[in-house]
């Protein structure tokens, strides 16, 4: 490595929205998402609400509460973003082709791990490693997920369709020079979730700038209503075409209130940014508002990320995909547990499932996941029907 790529300033801001340990390493930055909306602070972290900011909104923004901070307060030569319980993993980099191809065999995108507190060297989740990777790509991010369908139909499976088409419209409509590749990547069958990566300074501003020019257009397009005091139940929509959705797999929202059912989350007096437990209330009274589901921005935000990378893969910019390393554990101070256990519906099945077993059978985007994951919904489609 040599002595100017030591001294170039690299922040890895971390979401966080409950108490979690950060390894020591100076690149690191841990930052509470969500601090508008409580009274509490998180030892040693950045809260996202000062100054320029849009903490208020995270229960619908997620992790780009800390992203726009960062942009609007932090100066760096490289910008990147985990979350608390997702790192980037540097032990291995897969070089993307202009094309959008990579050579070689595919690996897995996470490893799934107990405790962030271990030792990650396995994982070359140092500084030195860290440093001399990041300085020779212009984009990092997580390893492409192989899905058994297109990025636009997976959207249309769990989210609202119309929410995702008013975004793409609006891209087009502002950045026709992105449509070939909003058209490409929305018909590609692998996605980036998590809007994790790490960017170059220069292509970090331009990205923050197109992201949220589109983002506050789809807001005044959709009457978004997101203030600190609305934010903690509902968000209401008026005067758009956005039809309202029925409560599906993943959590649609139709006349719903979100409530707070997680332990972590009501200790950091925001929403749980890994729950998606809703719960129907009466409809509103006014026919002009409907209600628009909780993550929503993040999520749109998933896919125009994808757009933006195809873009820029076809402008020549040398980037790179990671896995990424998932931790069970992130408090040193709660309850440790080895297992996961989510709750599923496969047709009139109720099922619980460890998911660390299950994703040690069905890793993510092998084809026998895609395969169960394709005959899970085909069974629910014919129950709802």
């Amino acid at each position: 490595m040599n002595d100017t790529s030591s001294k170039e300033k690299i922040n890895i801001f971390i979401a966080c929205h409950k108490p979690s340990y950060v390894p020591d390493n100076p690149l690191l930055c841990p930052v509470q998402v969500g601090a508008e909306l409580t009274d509490k602070r998180l030892k040693g972290m950045q809260p996202d609400n000062e100054g320029d900011n849009i903490s208020a909104k995270n229960p619908y923004y997620c992790e780009l509460t800390a992203q726009y901070w960062a942009w609007k307060h932090a100066d760096c030569d490289y910008y990147g973003f985990f979350h608390y319980r997702r790192y980037l993993a540097f032990d291995k980099v897969c070089e993307v082709q202009a094309d959008g191809s990579i050579d070689g065999k595919r690996i897995t995108p996470y490893i799934e791990m107990d405790n962030v507190w271990d030792d990650l060297s396995c994982r070359k989740i140092d500084e030195k490693s860290m440093r001399e990777l990041i300085r020779d790509y212009d984009i990092l991010t997580v390893y492409r997920e192989r899905i058994n369908t297109s990025v636009y139909e997976q959207y249309c499976r769990y989210h609202n369709k119309a929410c995702l088409d008013k975004a793409i419209e609006i891209l087009k409509a502002r950045h026709p020079e992105y449509s070939e590749a909003a058209d490409r990547y929305m018909s590609s069958h692998e996605v980036y979730y998590m809007n994790m990566y790490i960017m170059r300074k220069d292509i970090f501003r331009e990205y923050m700038s197109w992201l949220f020019d589109i983002l506050e257009e789809y807001e005044q397009c959709a009457g978004m209503y997101l203030s600190s005091e609305a934010a903690h139940d509902t968000v209401n929509v008026s005067g758009c075409e956005l039809p309202k959705t029925n409560i599906e797999a993943e959590g649609q929202l139709s006349n719903i209130v979100v409530h707070d059912v997680s332990a972590d989350k009501s200790a950091a007096g925001i929403q749980d940014t890994d729950s998606k437990t809703v719960t129907a209330s009466q409809p509103v009274k006014d026919e002009r508002h409907e209600l628009l589901e909780p993550r929503i921005m993040g999520f749109l935000a998933e896919r125009l990320f994808g757009i933006y990378y195809t873009y820029k893969l076809s402008q020549g910019a040398k980037c790179g995909e990671l896995r990424y390393s998932k931790f069970y554990n992130t408090d040193p101070d709660a309850k440790q547990s080895n297992t996961e256990i989510r709750s599923f519906s496969v047709g009139p099945l109720k099922l619980k499932i460890d998911m660390r077993k299950l994703n040690r059978l069905f890793p993510a985007g092998s084809r026998r996941r895609m395969l169960v994951r394709g005959l899970v919904i085909t069974q629910n489609k014919e129950t709802d029907v």
